[in-house]
């Protein structure tokens, strides 16, 4: 299964059970690597259907302000794509 069928299986899930989907957003390394990890698996206390995983930039100008913050933030803690990539031979 493709992930964006997973997707559209969980929002269709939720709607089919009368409920919102709710498609959370993270920058990828905010507020801090820990707590990134333990709020991407669920110990964050808002639920959601699904989670967008934002890559950190450092000009984010098309984001709003707190998304642009959060990236800033990443950054000068060190985050990169490239270490949040399992696949990578680098």
């Amino acid at each position: 299964m493709r992930p964006r069928d997973t997707i559209s299986s969980a929002i269709q899930a939720a709607v089919a059970e009368g409920g919102p989907a709710l498609v959370g957003y993270l920058t990828a390394g905010f507020p801090s690597r820990r707590q990134f990890k333990d709020n991407l698996v669920g110990r964050s206390p808002v639920p959601a259907t699904s989670v967008e995983i934002g890559v950190p930039f450092s000009d984010p100008m098309a984001d709003g302000t707190t998304i642009q913050r959060a990236s800033f933030v990443a950054l000068a803690d060190g985050v990169t794509l490239l270490g949040y990539c399992r696949n990578s031979r680098r």
